[in-house]
Order: structure tokens, then C-alpha cells, then sequence
């Protein structure tokens, strides 16, 4: 089935990921304990907001439109928000980019502000 196949491309995505994040965590012997562990928590986090990504998309095209579709659309956004955050955070742990935290929080309160009325549009639906 599709989904299954889907499911082993997205477990070779996290092994890849593990590994990339152990190779560059050990390639810089500079490296604090403290920003290792984020990268590892803030990749982790990565890797679980594709997920929802992935399954909030694949709901959206099951629903095929409708008024709850536009609901998992708009969760899908929150969602490709809050990845390209965790990209951030990640760079920043390697102080490899010129992001500020400041839109690291902005990008955070977007994607809570965009998950905040997707739930609330559900709940209209519903009632």
C-alpha cells in the first residue's frame, strides 16, 4: 500500500537524520554538551512536525475540500511554519546563521496564532 511505503521513506529520513546529527555533533570537538543536545532535540522536533505534516496534508487531500479541508490546510501551514523554525533553531545551534531567536519566538507565535484558529474554524465546523 501507499502508506506503507510512505512510512519506510520517512523512517530512512529520520536513520539519515540521526546520522547527519551524530556525524556533526562529533565533527566539531568545540561543540558544548548543551547545544549538542539541542540540535538533537530541536532535529527531533523537526523530524515530528514533518510528520504532522505529512498526515495533515494527507487528511486534507482524503476530505477532498470541504469546510474541514480548509481546516487541515491551515494546519498544514502551521506546520511548515513551525519546520522551517526548527531549521533555525538548528542553524543557530551551529551559529551558522544570521537568524535572530527573536524570530525564532515570532515564528513559534505564528505557528501557535495559525494552529489557534485552524482548531477554532474545526470547532465551528462541528458544532
Amino acid at each position: 500500500s501507499s502508506l506503507g511505503g510512505d512510512m519506510k521513506k520517512f523512517s530512512l529520513a529520520i536513520i539519515l537524520t540521526l546520522t547527519l546529527i551524530g556525524w556533526a555533533g562529533g565533527a566539531d570537538s568545540e561543540t558544548s554538551s548543551v547545544s549538542f543536545w539541542s540540535v538533537i532535540f530541536n532535529s527531533l522536533a523537526f523530524l515530528m512536525v514533518l510528520g504532522c505534516l505529512y498526515f495533515s496534508w494527507k487528511l486534507f487531500t482524503f476530505l477532498k475540500g470541504g469546510e474541514l479541508g480548509s481546516t487541515w490546510q491551515i494546519l498544514s501551514l502551521a506546520f511548515l511554519i513551525f519546520a522551517l523554525v526548527q531549521i533555525g533553531e538548528i542553524l543557530l545551534g551551529f551559529q551558522q546563521s544570521p537568524l535572530a531567536q527573536t524570530l525564532a519566538y515570532v515564528g513559534k507565535f505564528l505557528f501557535l496564532g495559525i494552529t489557534f484558529w485552524a482548531l477554532y474554524r474545526a470547532k465551528k465546523v462541528l458544532s
